[in-house]
């Protein structure tokens, strides 16, 4: 598999993967309960999404 395909984001391309992460809204809080948003912040979704 490939490695460090998100390793370098620009801030725009780290908003539109806050968003399209936020968007799935219902499988985000059957996984995480409703109040997801405290648990998945902006800088755990960032943070997710640097690791791959």
């Amino acid at each position: 598999l490939p490695t460090g395909i998100c390793a370098n984001l620009t801030d725009d391309l780290r908003h539109a993967l806050i968003a399209a992460t936020i968007k799935h809204e219902k499988p985000l809080t059957n996984a995480l309960g409703s109040d997801f948003r405290a648990t998945l912040t902006d800088t755990r979704i960032i943070s997710l999404f640097e690791k791959m």
